[in-house]
């Protein structure tokens, strides 16, 4: 795995480990003078100083050799997947294909799909699924999440209006109200995903368009602390020098760092209360056009 491709971008410590559209977390070897080494170099440059205040403000720690990476990483990784060989897959059923998958490394990787309607992913037993409204799919429950954001915040947004009055749900609202109410999921996502499976290791959030190489992602996993403060995903630029993990790409996030974006949801006797993340940071949502720049 190619050190220029780990630039520290926002807090927590944000790697860039994918690139172009779908999440490529492999072992390509991105020079310093590629599009990802120049983004490492231009924050490398331009962003230390700024990281470091930041990460005195949210007490943080910012790994310091990750600062300084060039070149590429000496991994020696091996496949978890049991050896598949299939002449013809096009009569394979799903069971079949499957087979190969570890599933025993779901107990610590947590798939989070974001999606609309009707959309699976497969081989995934522990996957959770969330949406703007709830619906049971082959097998899986659909979650509508924007309910976790408290009310007294989330029923006065008029971009939420196709969520409040069912055109979501039925299918008849429109592209751009449909759009429109993605920003408000993100963050609410990551507090419903620690709510159902708390203290994984890591949640990979990805969505319906994206393509992800998961022998890629255990491989390269493995090699980093999942109680340190991660935050994995394609490098994109945000409001007011910000960066951010690209949605479209998923994104990784450790424990720890999941940790530390909820200690507002409990109380302090761990009973759950709400998306309170959302909450506190609802002038970013109203005001930023992307989830994913508001998590990021």
């Amino acid at each position: 795995m190619p050190r220029s491709a780990l630039p520290l971008l926002q807090r927590p410590s944000v790697i860039a480990t994918s690139f172009l559209t779908f999440f490529a977390v492999s072992f390509l070897l991105f020079t310093p003078a590629s599009p990802l080494g120049r983004v490492h170099n231009w924050l490398h440059s331009k962003e230390k100083e700024h990281l470091e205040a930041k990460s005195q403000e949210y007490d943080i720690v910012l790994p310091t050799p990750l600062l300084e990476v060039s070149g590429t990483f000496g991994w020696q990784t091996t496949s978890s997947f049991n050896p598949v060989r299939f002449e013809d897959v096009t009569n394979k059923s799903i069971s079949e294909l499957c087979a190969s998958w570890p599933a025993n490394l779901l107990s610590d990787i947590q798939p989070v799909l974001k999606t609309g309607h009707g959309d699976v992913s497969a081989c995934l037993v522990n996957l959770l699924i969330f949406s703007d409204t709830e619906e049971h799919y082959e097998g899986h429950n659909i979650i509508d999440f924007i309910q976790d954001i408290p009310s007294h915040v989330r029923d006065g947004e008029r971009r939420l209006e196709a969520w409040r009055n069912g055109s979501l749900a039925d299918g008849t609202a429109t592209r751009k109200q449909a759009w429109k109410t993605d920003k408000f999921k993100f963050l609410a996502g990551v507090c419903r995903a620690w709510k159902m499976r708390p203290v994984r290791k890591w949640y990979v959030f990805y969505e319906a368009d994206t393509y992800i190489v998961w022998d890629n992602i255990f491989r390269l996993l493995e090699n980093f602390d999942p109680d340190e403060p991660h935050y994995f995903g394609a490098p994109s630029k945000g409001r007011r020098g910000t960066w951010f993990a690209y949605g479209g790409s998923g994104y990784v996030i450790s424990r720890e760092a999941m940790r530390r974006l909820m200690r507002e949801d409990y109380d302090d006797k761990g009973q759950y209360l709400s998306s309170k993340l959302s909450e506190h940071h609802w002038y970013n949502i109203q005001h930023d056009c992307c989830g994913d720049s508001i998590l990021g």
